[in-house]
């Protein structure tokens, strides 16, 4: 029978033996210059997010399993986000999820094929400023992204979890608008 905690153990370990520089490294915080590796990934990523149908589900990985934080659908009807613990949706009336300016990921390695294209590499956001480790796989066709874990160091104090996991879906019969009644006026 398959367990995703083991699995998830299995992943954690593999990575120590073979993960690139510290997320805090001189290395990694150099993110005005994309190197070569990265840019399926980061365009991937800008395809991701320009993509105008898709749900994202980010989960904490905590002792107990696989817990929700918070899940964003795109659809055609509009960009609705629902966070852990609260029942109604909110429709956001901005824009989506913004492609970021600057590479988000950078040193890039690449694993291997198994689940789909996998890398391994250093994760970036600006405001706030946050790096983490990060594994990331690709569509078959290395144009969006599947999953991404993200590993923050431990002293990253804005998660009660330190490994997190998105996941990526794009089959419109799943992801579409939540009924009316579920979203906040």
């Amino acid at each position: 029978m398959f367990q995703p905690k083991f699995f998830l153990m299995a992943l954690v370990l593999l990575s120590m033996v073979s993960e690139p520089a510290s997320a805090g490294s001189e290395v990694s915080d150099d993110v005005r210059k994309p190197d070569n590796m990265c840019r399926i990934v980061n365009q991937a990523s800008i395809n991701t997010r320009k993509t105008t149908i898709y749900r994202e589900l980010v989960t904490f990985v905590d002792p107990n399993g696989l817990r929700t934080v918070d899940e964003a659908r795109i659809t055609t009807n509009g960009f609705f986000r629902k966070a852990a613990g609260q029942t109604k949706w909110t429709r956001h009336s901005g824009p989506i999820p913004a492609v970021t300016d600057y590479p988000r990921f950078t040193s890039c390695i690449y694993v291997d094929d198994i689940d789909g294209p996998h890398f391994r590499a250093h994760w970036h956001n600006r405001d706030p400023y946050q790096s983490a480790l990060a594994e990331v796989w690709l569509s078959p066709d290395l144009k969006r992204m599947m999953k991404v874990i993200r590993r923050f160091p431990q002293d990253d104090y804005r998660f009660p979890s330190k490994t997190v996991l998105s996941t990526l879906d794009y089959d419109a019969t799943r992801v579409v608008a939540p009924p009316s009644g579920d979203i906040l006026p």
